[in-house]
């Protein structure tokens, strides 16, 4: 995920941006949402090639396309494919 597509809602155009930060494995069957500040895209879960089913947490601020694994307290839940619509 160095790389990220970018769908342009106003020209119907689509780019690609180079990411940085510690770059987070690709995956499928993951969730990705925007963070209710508009700035974060959220990724949680999925299934990872030669590795299987995790419950990473991610972030991609798309002001800057840096990359973060934030801390958190609590129990994630468990390791498992998602999917959701919407804002968190």
């Amino acid at each position: 995920m160095d790389t990220v597509d970018m769908y342009e809602t106003t020209t119907g155009t689509w780019s690609k941006s180079g990411t940085n930060g510690p770059i987070p494995s690709s995956r499928c069957g993951h969730t990705a949402l925007l963070s209710s500040d508009g700035i974060n895209v959220i990724v949680f879960g999925g299934t990872i090639l030669n590795a299987g089913i995790t419950n990473e947490l991610w972030t991609l601020n798309t002001s800057t396309f840096q990359w973060a694994s934030p801390p958190f307290t609590g129990y994630p839940p468990s390791a498992g494919l998602y999917g959701a619509n919407g804002k968190a």
